[in-house]
């Protein structure tokens, strides 16, 4: 909306502060939201509020709902601004008043506080199921699980980050909707609540050039998606040679493990074949491998055909899984 430009002394005859403030930039752009009570002294020059936050799209009209209007505030006029607020997290934005023009000043109505309150604790915790980092490349690097984003703060908070598998998108696309893509900059910041998550895990929001967001169709899509199944599962060790067969393999991507329920020793030919009658869905480098016995036991064990039962493998020694699907039927054996 645009309202008439008043007095900027019409605010300070009125003693009762501001509620609420837009603050428009040089280029008629909303800039950002100020907070208040919002005060204006005339014999100092002074404008004083709480503190200033992002402005979000739409802002405008959920002021237009839950506010009157009152006037505008031609900056120029002021000299001085002081924000109260000690939070390092509305610091930035309760400075550096340069690029401003003018203010949009308003009180809420009786009452009507409570829609702007319910707007800022919506904005402040948007949860979605997974999203998809892509680079500056246009190539996605991780997936994040369990998150939720702060658009007011430009914080991204998640649980867990997995490295981008080939497929991913398509299964995605499959199971889940995308909701929306954000662009990244040096002003976001990510957060993980998974204390175990390695620094290098995931890259900072400055080497990113957006992320796309998803939430599952079901609870069922999401178990699929983290829990992936395939027909089989070729294993190498760190030298590139074939070494088993794992049949009916799942592909655990949160423990980046793979369970299967038979393995036999790798034959000259099989992989040949799995290139004829299926299709090669990824290579991964797996940390941990499962053996189902029944629906009820798994065994845990190193890599098939290496020694002993560990969990991970033996030690310094490196492989991968070749994960295969669609083979035609008949041709499993």
């Amino acid at each position: 909306f645009h309202p008439g430009t008043q007095n900027i002394t019409m605010a300070a005859q009125e003693n009762e502060p501001f509620d609420i403030a837009l603050v428009i930039s040089t280029s008629n752009q909303y800039d950002r939201v100020m907070l208040g009570p919002i005060h204006y002294d005339t014999s100092t020059q002074t404008l004083s509020f709480s503190h200033c936050q992002r402005y979000l799209n739409g802002e405008s009209e959920i002021l237009k709902l839950c506010a009157f209007f009152i006037q505008n505030m031609d900056t120029q006029e002021i000299k001085h601004f002081h924000a109260s607020t000690t939070d390092a997290t509305h610091h930035a934005f309760s400075k550096d008043f340069h690029s401003v023009s003018k203010m949009q000043l308003f009180r809420f109505k009786d009452g009507q506080q409570t829609l702007w309150d319910a707007h800022i604790a919506e904005q402040s915790a948007v949860p979605f199921d997974v999203v998809i980092a892509v680079n500056h490349s246009n190539k996605p690097t991780h997936i994040l699980d369990a998150l939720s984003i702060n658009f007011i703060t430009q914080c991204l908070t998640f649980h867990d980050a997995h490295p981008y598998q080939n497929g991913d998108l398509q299964k995605l696309g499959a199971l889940a909707t995308k909701i929306r893509g954000i662009l990244m900059s040096k002003d976001w910041h990510f957060a993980a609540t998974n204390r175990n998550i390695a620094k290098a895990a995931i890259s900072s929001p400055a080497d990113m050039k957006q992320i796309m967001c998803y939430n599952f169709n079901s609870a069922g899509a999401k178990t699929r998606f983290f829990n992936q199944s395939f027909d089989a599962a070729l294993l190498t060790n760190g030298d590139n040679n074939m070494r088993a067969l794992l049949l009916s393999a799942t592909y655990h991507s949160r423990e980046n493990g793979v369970s299967f329920k038979s393995v036999v020793p790798y034959k000259n030919g099989y992989y040949d074949a799995l290139q004829k009658f299926g299709q090669k869905i990824k290579l991964l480098e797996i940390e941990e491998y499962r053996m189902v016995r029944d629906e009820d036991e798994e065994e845990k064990t190193g890599p098939p055909g290496g020694k002993g039962k560990k969990g991970k493998g033996e030690k310094g020694e490196k492989g991968a899984a070749y994960i295969f699907d669609e083979i035609e039927d008949g041709k499993n054996a």
